[in-house]
């Protein structure tokens, strides 16, 4: 895969995929990013859908489906992510199976809690400023 971003096209058969599939959408590491429960769900990486899987089934797609890589930003792994290399050429119906895999996993999944302030400074946020 290259690195130098997703093509127009790659992003519009995403979005055409996943539209009927509700979830909420972000930017996150400058790509649209969508999600649900707060939990990631779904991308498009250097012209490669990303879908979140359990780990078992990533396992079988990666055996069983040519096009298929485990997500590796930089190198590291992400346990619970697929990437499927070629998403134009490979069969809508598979793509279609996987998305809702998928999206039914990341729906199963507790939703995500935000993070809260860790004060280290020992200077409290939210205290009222003073000069």
């Amino acid at each position: 895969m290259k690195k130098h971003g997703s093509s127009a096209e790659t992003i519009a058969q995403h979005l055409e995929l996943i539209a009927s599939y509700p979830s909420r959408m972000k930017l996150m590491f400058g790509h649209t990013t969508y999600f649900v429960n707060d939990n990631m769900w779904t991308f498009v990486y250097d012209d490669g859908f990303v879908f979140r899987l359990p780990p078992d089934d990533i396992t079988r797609q990666l055996e069983t489906l040519e096009g298929t890589t485990r997500f590796s930003p930089n190198g590291h792994p992400m346990k619970e992510y697929l990437v499927i290399t070629d998403p134009l050429a490979c069969d809508p119906a598979i793509l279609e199976e996987i998305a809702t895999r998928s999206h039914i996993y990341t729906q199963s999944l507790p939703p995500k809690m935000k993070k809260s302030i860790k004060i280290t400074s020992g200077i409290d946020p939210a205290a009222p400023a003073t000069r």
